[in-house]
């Protein structure tokens, strides 16, 4: 028995909650694994959240893709979207592709604010090929740019040796800038970074040039200045050319492709099909010899708690079946060979 009794539970104020799964909205939701670089919940009045994973833990593909459940109360129902609003803007999880972002502009469209939205929601308001990650500004690259300068600048003095820091970003030859590209769907971004005497940074777009100024830079928390105003920052640099980045709540992850030029290579459409995630290869749908076009079902993977179907991205002939139905699979591990028409 719980002690009380109905007549003692009173409704008071509202409250919203959401989950934050491993998922890439930008592929019809579907799951991912992976590790954890970061994890960092919001705190605040009225918020709550429910987890069970923390920095450094592994994605596996033999759960649910839930993460956690952020709740907000408040004295009404648009006070409680506002604080989830902010609450979901002050977590970061790093390391994976999450909801995120997704969630947190479903809180803000209109037909929410307003309590219309139903199980016709997604369609409705992302018509055709579905919700898309926004394109980062033109700030936020120049951001991005700096802050993985300086992380890897300070990384390679660090590990210099009897070198003092009064020469972090001197040389003899005048200013030293570092190139970096970005890629975002289309749209790809041609970026120098060029550190100056009085400690600003210089970015530039082609001819256009955005100044900056980093007051401090943490573990994960980084603070700077861009045209005169305050940015607050939390980040994630596991590894040489990758960032991870929340700026006034926006998660973004930046690739410098020019960090991996030597090995970037174009792989869309080659015939190699491989396992999208970790998972249990419940069926094959096709054998050697067989035609196959471009969305013909190859085979149906397994994994947390869902069925995905393998497609075709090329019209042609399968030449090798390298996997076996009612096995294991890693991601990335081949599955079958297609050899284009």
């Amino acid at each position: 028995e719980l002690g009380i009794c109905q007549d003692d539970v009173k409704l008071d104020g509202h409250a919203i909650e959401v989950r934050l799964y491993a998922e890439d909205p930008t592929k019809d939701f579907l799951p991912v694994t992976g590790a954890i670089d970061l994890w960092q919940p919001a705190t605040g009045d009225g918020v709550r959240v429910d987890t069970g994973v923390e920095t450094g833990f592994e994605i596996s593909s033999f759960y649910d893709p839930m993460l956690a459940k952020v709740i907000a109360w408040g004295e009404t129902r648009e006070i409680a979207r506002h604080r989830l609003i902010n609450a979901l803007k002050g977590t970061a999880l790093f390391g994976t592709a999450t909801n995120k972002n997704f969630l947190t502009e479903v809180l803000t469209r209109e037909s929410f604010s307003k309590g219309e939205a139903t199980t016709a929601f997604i369609n409705q308001e992302f018509p055709g090929s579905g919700w898309e990650e926004p394109i980062p500004t033109p700030k936020e690259i120049a951001i991005a740019s700096a802050l993985q300068y300086n992380v890897e600048s300070q990384e390679a003095l660090n590990a210099s040796l009897n070198v003092s820091t009064a020469l972090k970003d001197w040389s003899s030859a005048g200013h030293l800038t570092s190139r970096y590209v970005y890629a975002f769907g289309s749209s790809e971004f041609d970026v120098t970074v060029t550190p100056q005497r009085d400690g600003t940074y210089v970015v530039k777009f082609g001819e256009k040039e955005i100044i900056l100024s980093i007051v401090e830079i943490g573990v994960h928390t980084g603070r700077l200045t861009v045209d005169g105003r305050r940015k607050t920052l939390l980040y994630s640099a596991p590894s040489a050319g990758v960032l991870d980045l929340s700026i006034d709540g926006r998660q973004m992850h930046y690739y410098n492709h020019i960090a991996f030029a030597a090995s970037i290579q174009d792989k869309a459409g080659d015939g190699s099909v491989k396992a999208p995630m970790h998972g249990r290869l419940l069926s094959l749908l096709v054998e050697p010899g067989d035609q196959v076009e471009v969305g013909s079902r190859l085979a149906v993977l397994e994994a947390m708690k869902m069925q995905h179907e393998i497609l075709a991205d090329i019209d042609g002939t399968v030449l090798e079946v390298l996997a076996s139905a009612g096995t294991q699979v890693a991601a990335e591990e081949p599955l079958i060979k297609i050899e284009a028409a």
